[in-house]
């Protein structure tokens, strides 16, 4: 079996004034790289890019670029809540040798037609100067792409695949409605066995950054088909998750990182950081 792509959703360290905390980031991206993520994905949920100032996004992507240069794929987020918004955004973002763009759908607002996103995706792809991703999260956004609005802009030439958050049932439409050369990219962290006998070789999301050389390592042992590896970072996987999901997850996730080792605040206001309980019930924790 093919050796499944681990991409992960890095966070974004802030200081106490909400400015990068330049060392977290270092820490934190040398951290993936060398725990052997296939890719980054900067800026995107686990990130909090639309909780961030103007001035600490653009300082996010410029040191993401400087500390992943020549490491492997790094990929940003620019999706806002409007097209001249999100235009802004890919007007920074193509001043660097980034690879891909991920756009989020417009969120906040209710009543957005699918039939507008075309155009609005097509909009994107034409002003950003790298390959430009879907970004599907109907968790967030309030509502997702549909299977047909994804197969009406995977023509587009600077169009080169989605992040997918929804159900396998609707993949499975969209698999066969796009080009072969049209990258579908999963989140589905608790799923990546049975997605990669699916056919699925790509998958993203924010848990993988937290522990990159385990999912690696599962990765590893899917393409080697070692059940007993398998097995057993699946369910590490889960249990990483039902700690992030016990407490609010950006929260959970400062205090892991701070205990190995990577500083930064990983929340942004009005999310505080950890607390001492927090702290204190990981400790206890026998995975961590």
């Amino acid at each position: 079996m093919k050796r499944p792509r681990m991409i992960s959703a890095i966070g974004t360290p802030l200081d106490a004034e909400e400015r990068i905390h330049l060392d977290g980031l270092r820490l934190h991206i040398e951290d993936q790289w060398d725990g052997r993520a296939d890719g980054l994905l900067v800026a995107g949920t686990m990130g909090m890019m639309q909780m961030l100032s103007d001035a600490t996004y653009q300082d996010l992507i410029r040191y993401s670029v400087e500390f992943s240069a020549d490491r492997g794929e790094l990929m940003v987020g620019v999706g806002d809540t409007s097209l001249r918004r999100t235009l802004d955004r890919i007007e920074y973002v193509n001043k660097f040798p980034v690879d891909g763009t991920v756009a989020i759908a417009p969120y906040f607002y209710p009543g957005i037609d699918q039939e507008w996103l075309i155009d609005y995706f097509r909009t994107l792809a034409d002003a950003s100067r790298s390959p430009m991703f879907l970004y599907e999260l109907p968790g967030i956004v309030g509502y997702g792409l549909t299977p047909k609005t994804v197969s009406a802009v995977a023509d587009h030439p600077n169009i080169a695949g989605i992040k997918w958050s929804g159900p396998v049932e609707r993949l499975r439409w969209v698999q066969d409605r796009v080009p072969d050369d049209f990258r579908i990219i999963v989140a589905q962290p608790f799923n990546i066995d049975a997605f990669a006998h699916a056919g699925i070789t790509e998958f993203l999301d924010g848990i993988f950054s937290l522990t990159p050389h385990w999912f690696a390592s599962y990765a590893d042992a899917i393409k080697e088909q070692n059940q007993e590896v398998i097995a057993k970072q699946h369910r590490r996987a889960i249990a990483i998750g039902e700690i992030l999901l016990s407490e609010n997850a950006w929260r959970t996730f400062t205090a892991i990182l701070n205990m190995r080792g990577i500083p930064g605040r990983y929340t942004a206001l009005p999310i505080p950081g950890p607390t001492t309980e927090i702290i204190e019930a990981l400790n206890h924790n026998p995975l961590i």
